[in-house]
């Protein structure tokens, strides 16, 4: 059981390192991190070419990359047959044996059903929807809406779509195309999650996460079912071997149930692991959508902080060989060789250019500290309820084209403010239309 337990704890601990640690921090999860992903894959790496070849080592790497760095069903079929197979399994060999019971009713039985179908439900709706692909007809709508601001993102074009690349997108490599406010490429579903999918994305995390817990609850809760049904604590155990006879006692238990229902604690282990995991990812979105970031924006910020430090260690120890070069004491220069006290005299006659030299590293370092200042800053947020808002209905933030189309038509500068909650966009256009018309009567 112990071995069981503290194999969950280091599943949920290495997926919280994955997906919800600073890479570039200096915490002791990000070392972790840092050793997991890059020092040991690199060991790993080359002894195995000293031990294996190089044919092996790379058909390992070829194996790997083909299924999470390419775009492939692989993972989403694992999920599936992970996930609903394991449904099948609490459905079939606990639910319909062993329930309802005194601890678990019909009720719960239901809402635990319901919440198969919501997680269903998100999933399907995640697959289906559209994450949000700019295309060159909507490139120039999507400029206005997401402005540049310089610091994460730059007026440049897309090397690969050959067009302007719009503020918080980014290009996809697997999917070969350009995303709204892309988050990241999930494996799950074999494809992007943006600003046109990514409420989807936050309803599969938490019905997921809600559903795994409540799963493992109710798994639990046969389990004790079972014991009481077979009364295993009134019957005693026999090691066949020795014919030696036990009383039971929970360790003795607990193995009888191991080896009577293996599928059961799967199901258990995997849901519990699964549930707190997903809980914590779930929490670490929330934190995004308080900020209005997505998961690239905030790496891409935290790499960008990270190489501003760094880039101001640099200066500052430039200037301390330069004050070091500047103070250097007069017996030392007698000291030096003939090419060194012409180097010198030069020196001499550069004194002020040293200065000027400080002056300015000085001025950069007072550039970078702002640009840290203002990365530091939440930009993009517009307050919590608005965030949550934009990504609950990005309808009413994608009226990009047609705003678009209504400047052209004639319609005056129509601005995002003129949307209004939950409004579609056959409404904003009949809107506007009696709008027009009033206007034209008065």
């Amino acid at each position: 059981m112990w071995v069981l337990l503290s194999t969950m704890v280091v599943c949920i601990t290495f997926l919280y390192i994955l997906f919800c640690v600073d890479p570039n921090s200096n915490s002791v999860p990000a070392r972790i991190r840092f050793f997991f992903f890059n020092t040991l894959p690199r060991f790993l790496e080359h002894y195995g070419r000293k031990f294996c070849g190089d044919r092996i080592v790379d058909s390992v790497k070829r194996t790997f990359n083909y299924v999470f760095l390419s775009k492939n069903p692989i993972v989403m079929i694992v999920y599936i047959l992970i996930t609903y197979g394991g449904i099948m399994i609490f459905l079939l060999r606990g639910v319909v044996n062993y329930l309802p019971s005194k601890d678990v009713g019909i009720v719960h039985i239901v809402i635990c059903c319901l919440l198969m179908l919501s997680s269903l439900g998100s999933f399907l709706s995640l697959l289906s929807t559209d994450p949000g692909r700019i295309y060159k007809k909507n490139v120039k709508a999507l400029q206005k809406k997401y402005p540049y601001d310089d610091l994460l993102f730059e007026n440049t074009e897309c090397k690969t779509c050959k067009m302007p690349k719009v503020a918080r997108s980014k290009h996809c490599a697997l999917c070969n195309m350009c995303v709204e406010k892309q988050d990241h490429h999930c494996v799950w579903i074999n494809g992007c999650v943006g600003a046109k999918n990514y409420r989807y994305f936050l309803w599969f995390l938490i019905s997921h996460a809600i559903m795994c817990i409540d799963i493992a609850f109710i798994t639990a809760y046969i389990y004790k079912e079972i014991i009481k049904v077979n009364k295993l604590f009134e019957t005693q155990f026999v090691n066949y071997r020795t014919k030696e006879v036990f009383k039971a006692t929970w360790g003795i238990v607990t193995q009888w149930l191991i080896m009577m229902f293996p599928d059961l604690l799967f199901v258990l282990v995997l849901c519990l692991a699964m549930g707190v995991a997903l809980s914590f990812f779930f929490i670490f979105h929330l934190t995004l959508v308080r900020r209005n970031q997505t998961t690239n924006e905030s790496n891409k910020q935290s790499d960008m902080l990270y190489s501003f430090e760094r880039q101001i260690t640099k200066r500052k120890k430039a200037i301390e060989d330069l004050e070091s070069e500047n103070a250097k004491p007069q017996a030392e220069k007698s000291r030096e060789s003939k090419e060194d006290k012409k180097n010198a005299k030069e020196a001499k006659g550069n004194k002020e250019s040293i200065k000027e030299k400080i002056k300015r590293i000085e001025s950069e370092i007072v550039d970078i500290e702002k640009k840290i200042k203002a990365l530091d800053k939440d930009f993009y947020s517009k307050g919590f309820k608005q965030n949550l808002i934009e990504i609950l209905y990005p309808n009413k933030c994608s009226h990009h084209i047609l705003i678009h189309l209504l400047d052209l038509w004639g319609f005056g500068a129509v601005s995002y403010t003129h949307l209004r909650a939950h409004e579609t966009s056959l409404h904003l256009v009949c809107r506007l239309l009696l709008e027009k018309k009033k206007k034209k009567k008065k």
